[in-house]
């Protein structure tokens, strides 16, 4: 594989270019973006941006969908429909089914991944789910992916529940460690002491 295209290069769209870039230098990655500072930023990270979805479609190898559910037909508009024949076609989107996407997509061999934005650290934790068994595609799939985490094939009933646990756990652990480090500050202690024995005793 050469070269992967995102669509719609947002928070997790972002992500995942500065990730798969710095996994894989030589990797093409082609984005696409509704404003300035999105293209900017996925510029800034090393992708070859444009506003164009085709564009990106047409030369990516992988596609990788990140745009919310509800602009999606929007960018299916914008894309023939034999660009997608084919193609390999990653969905982030929550709640788009893989009965949706294979019945859109006509012709593409459709995955769904649930990333969370630990990507941005590369320790995303990714559920992978889909209904084509073969071996060289999850493989090519999985090891995209595993550029910034670790991946989990699960059966796609699972990923309703894993948004919930995953998806929005960092946020539940970001409140769990800010009412830690106040406690802590409340009885004296500096915030910079507080926080940094918070963050060690977690990842311990």
């Amino acid at each position: 594989m050469r070269s992967v295209g995102i669509l719609g290069a947002g928070r997790i769209g972002s992500a995942i270019i500065r990730a798969l870039k710095s996994c894989t230098p030589s990797l093409e990655v082609y984005a696409s973006g509704r404003s300035e500072e999105t293209l900017s930023r996925a510029l800034r990270f090393g992708a070859k941006v444009s506003r164009d979805n085709a564009y990106v479609v047409r030369n990516s190898d992988l596609v990788i969908v990140s745009v919310k559910p509800y602009h999606f037909l929007d960018v299916y508009n914008q894309v023939p429909i034999d660009f997608w024949s084919g193609k390999l076609v990653v969905s982030v989107m929550a709640g788009v089914r893989l009965e949706t996407l294979s019945r859109v997509l006509q012709g593409a061999k459709v995955f769904r991944a649930m990333p969370n934005i630990n990507t941005l650290v590369s320790r995303s934790a990714t559920a992978i789910a889909t209904n084509n068994n073969n071996s060289e595609d999850r493989s090519l799939i999985e090891g995209v992916f595993r550029c910034f985490g670790s991946v989990y094939w699960v059966p796609e009933e699972y990923l309703d529940i894993w948004t919930s646990l995953v998806g929005s756990g960092p946020a539940f652990m970001a409140e769990i460690i800010d009412g830690l480090v106040l406690g802590a500050v409340s009885s004296g202690m500096t915030r910079d002491i507080a926080y940094k024995a918070t963050l060690d005793m977690i990842e311990g």
